[in-house]
């Protein structure tokens, strides 16, 4: 409440507000996020134009905004790979320990930011890669996930400064994620897709 409390929150118990939180999670967790198969698939085209994004600077600036709607956010993290769940959530009962929380991962005013690094790399961070639009160099560039302001380790990838993950280790981590999620075309059964993906994230 941004005023304070109301007498009229004491119309439900805390069973009540639980019970409303866990189905809207079911809700968003099935419809467009980790629990819908076609949810990746959605997901990766921002998520590999955007990679492209951190691997080629661009003259345009630094900072790239996307606004988009909580249903779009949903395909994003499953895309990403970093809320899912070892079983989907159970309809029957909560699932107490869920990592899926609506409230958490998409909020009123969510925000997912995709942070590059560039850090001194001595030893174990040398991972630059030219082929992957990284010049050697003693320094090394490294993604950071940073969701609702909370930095976010991705499960597979969090070797970097600050559970970060190497550019070029996140950069094939997300055409593997595509491999997974199949074409986008294909999954949707489009027939004329045009160049198979998205161009308003693209700078010239």
């Amino acid at each position: 409440m941004t005023r304070g409390s109301s007498p009229w929150c004491n119309v439900f118990s805390t069973d009540d507000w639980e019970n409303f939180e866990y189905a809207r999670d079911l809700l968003h967790y099935y419809r467009a996020g980790p629990g819908n198969p076609y949810a990746p698939t959605m997901g990766w085209l921002w998520l590999n134009r955007t990679t492209e994004l951190l691997l080629h600077p661009s003259n345009e600036g630094d900072v790239f905004f996307s606004f988009v709607h909580d249903g779009d956010i949903a395909p994003m993290l499953a895309a990403l790979n970093v809320f899912d769940q070892p079983d989907d959530l159970p309809t029957t009962h909560i699932a107490r320990d869920r990592r899926w929380r609506t409230s958490q991962v998409m909020p009123m005013g969510g925000r997912i930011i995709l942070e590059r690094l560039t850090c001194e790399s001595p030893g174990r961070y040398q991972v630059d890669n030219p082929a992957n639009g990284e010049p050697p160099s003693s320094k090394s560039r490294f993604i950071r996930i940073n969701i609702n302001d909370g930095i976010v380790p991705l499960p597979d990838c969090n070797s970097g400064p600050d559970a970060s993950c190497p550019l070029s280790q996140f950069a094939e981590r997300t055409r593997l994620r595509g491999e997974e999620a199949g074409v986008f075309e294909d999954i949707c059964g489009l027939e004329n897709w045009g160049n198979g993906g998205i161009t308003f994230l693209k700078q010239e």
